[in-house]
């Protein structure tokens, strides 16, 4: 098994405080850490550089309003996928095949989350409310 390589800070002096507050400056604690690259490709789609959490924003706003067609143009932007109205339903032979090729310990892992998110989802449903009539 491949050893783990950890970095390990020691707070109890002000240098390790210092380390750390340089490690998460630049691992970003409000998720608005972007690649030179992500950086590159924000600003091709929306002309200027914007937080992932403004990209998120922006796109979900562009769907709320234009719908299935901005779907259809941040695919093609982000993902490089040319997709239209009429392809962009998955077949049922399509579906069958992909089942198919999957890689068994991928279908496992699938299902096996399923059944976790199933049973945190249960466990929020309220089994000891009464209601009197």
């Amino acid at each position: 098994m491949k050893k783990l390589k950890m970095r390990r800070i020691d707070l109890k002096d002000q240098a390790g405080q210092l380390e750390l507050d340089n490690l998460m400056s630049a691992l970003g604690n409000q998720g608005n850490v972007v690649s030179p690259k992500g950086r590159e490709l924000t600003k091709a789609v929306f002309g200027e550089a914007l937080s992932p959490l403004q990209v998120v924003e922006r796109v979900c706003s562009d769907v709320r309003t234009n719908g299935l067609d901005s779907v259809l143009h941040y695919t093609k932007q982000f993902d490089k996928v040319d997709l239209t109205h009429a392809n962009i339903r998955v077949t049922l032979a399509e579906l069958r095949e992909a089942h198919a090729n999957a890689p068994p310990k991928l279908l496992e892992t699938v299902r096996r989350i399923k059944q976790n998110i199933y049973a945190f989802q249960v466990g929020l449903v309220q089994r000891d409310a009464v209601q009197s009539l």
